[in-house]
């Protein structure tokens, strides 16, 4: 089990999302950081598609994988199409929980933007790898109290089945009692290439996502 539940596995994703803004004058920073934003945590895609020029297919396409990424992160192998999906449902959910304000851009040098974003963490990964060994070890104490009582063995498919379950219900505890940490401020650098492309670079990327999951 990854300790970060892949959270950061998308940034192969991420990267088309944040290298593919079209050139526009005057150029909306502070928006496209936003549109970013709620194109890879909200599944809103309206703005996103307008900045970058993308389809609404190619955006969703691009949340989906990021979904997919996480879920497939997780290691859970030979688990039940029905309880990948609910773990699938479950990211949906845990993305929309996400908060932070996209302030107002300020123009820096030629062909660059700074732009604020104050976050509130949402601290859902916190600890979890220690939450879900703990939880993982009592379901197979579980199992052996089970067998001694003479109630049989569950099959390995069984196992892996039920052990999934543990992790998905640790992590449907933690969604429905959401906890954020301290309110923090990141300023990210938009900046336009030789392409005449605005973008955010991969590690101002990477830093807003450990922020916004409070995996610093």
């Amino acid at each position: 089990m990854k300790k970060r539940i892949g959270l950061l596995a998308s940034l192969l994703i991420a990267m088309l999302l944040i290298s593919a803004c079209s050139l526009m004058e005057p150029f909306d920073a502070s928006g496209y950081v936003r549109a970013v934003l709620d194109a890879s945590t909200k599944g809103e895609f309206d703005a996103y598609i307008e900045f970058t020029d993308s389809s609404k297919e190619q955006a969703q396409k691009m949340y989906n994988n990021i979904l997919n990424r996480e879920v497939k992160a997780l290691e859970l192998d030979d688990v039940s199409d029905e309880l990948l999906t609910k773990f699938r449902e479950l990211f949906v959910e845990i993305y929309q929980l996400t908060r932070y304000e996209v302030l107002e851009a300020e123009q820096g040098e030629e062909k660059t933007f700074t732009v604020d974003v104050r976050i509130e963490p949402l601290m859902i990964f916190e600890n979890l790898h220690e939450e879900i060994t703990t939880a993982i070890e009592e379901y197979i104490q579980e199992i052996f109290r089970n067998a001694t009582a003479g109630e049989g063995v569950p099959t390995d498919e069984e196992v892996r089945e039920g052990a999934a379950q543990r992790v998905y219900e640790v992590l449907a505890v933690r969604l429905a009692n959401p906890v954020y940490g301290e309110r923090q401020t990141l300023t990210v650098v938009v900046a336009r290439d030789d392409d005449n492309v605005y973008g955010i670079s991969e590690a101002d990327y990477k830093k807003l996502l450990n922020m916004i999951f409070g995996l610093e």
